[in-house]
Formats: structure tokens, sequence, C-alpha cells
């Protein structure tokens, strides 16, 4: 059994998604990671627990709308790259966010996957309308609390509740005054 994560972005702005990687790989299923990018703490992390990283190789933009289409499609592009030719042989995927789904657009849908979302997206109606397809045909549809679950339940129409998994940490650093990884978050 395999499981590869595929989350748009750098993981480090995903923080849950880190003791959910980890633990995986830790109960012994062969786990993969698809990112934009990763910390080097994090990567070195990832490999002492056996999770191979594979980054799409594409140019982000943080700002403006023109840039936010070309994020995703150089993103979809890597995945479908590496989803194609060096895991092929991937029996699970796990997308981790909405704005993973939108960008990746329905060709994942062709392997069993877990859609996870962080947000309720209430504000948002692009995003709350364009993942109820994902929410559907998910395997195993994630949030982070039970009130969610119930909401995501009634908005979706799913058939049965989603799986309830809260932000918990499983590694915890103990060095005080670590530096900022994340060029953006530092400045």
């Amino acid at each position: 059994m395999n499981i590869t994560y595929i989350v748009k972005g750098n993981l480090e702005i995903l923080p849950p998604l880190l003791p959910r990687i980890l633990h995986t790989a830790d109960v012994g299923v062969e786990t993969r990671l698809i990112c934009t990018g990763i910390s080097p703490e994090n990567a070195k992390l990832m490999a002492e627990h056996g999770v191979k990283v594979y980054c799409t190789a594409h140019k982000q933009k943080l700002f403006g709308k023109r840039n936010k289409i070309m994020d995703w499609m150089g993103f979809r592009r890597g995945c479908k790259k590496l989803l194609k030719k060096e895991l092929s042989d991937s029996k699970m995927l796990y997308i981790c966010s909405a704005d993973t789904a939108l960008a990746l657009g329905s060709f994942f849908t062709k392997i069993p996957y877990v859609f996870q979302s962080n947000e309720l997206y209430d504000m948002f109606p692009h995003y709350k309308n364009g993942i109820k397809k994902y929410a559907q045909g998910a395997k195993a549809f994630v949030v982070p609390e039970h009130s969610r679950a119930s909401i995501c339940a009634c908005w979706y129409k799913l058939p049965k509740l989603p799986y309830v998994i809260p932000n918990i940490p499983y590694v915890v650093s103990r060095q005080r005054n670590m530096p900022i990884s994340d060029d953006t978050a530092r400045e």
C-alpha cells in the first residue's frame, strides 16, 4: 500500500499536514509527498521517516489573478508529470486542500483519493462550490472539527459524515528561537 500526499504550495503553509504525513509513514505505509517546495529542516525530517518528497518545478508568484492562474497551471503540469512517470504506481492520493484540488482539476479523480478541506470557504463561493464534486467523489472526506463535518455533510449532500482528524502535533521541536524558513513569512 502507498499513499501520495499532494499539497499546492510549500508544505509549511499547512502545518497540520506534517504530523499526518509522518504518522502515515510511521505506521508502515509507503508515503510520498508532492508539493511546490519544502524547507530543508522538514525535508530532512521527511527523509528520517522514510517519506519521499517530490517538488513540482514550476515558477510561482503569489499575487494577481493572472499569476494565480499561471501558478495553478504550472502546479497541475508538474503533478501530472510526476504521477504519470515517477509515481504511476500510486494506490491512493491525499488531496490536502481546496486550493490543491481546484488547481489539479479532475485528472486525479481516476485514482482513489482522500480529500481534506481545511476551511469552510463560506465567504469564498468559488472554493465552496468548486470542491463539491471532489468532496462527493472522495473515498474519504476529512475535516479538522466536528462542526465543520456536519456543515460540509449538509452543504455537499454527503452520504455520511466526513472524518474528523483534529490538528494536533505529532513531532514537537523543543528548540527555542528557531529561524523562520519561509521567505515570505520571514519578511
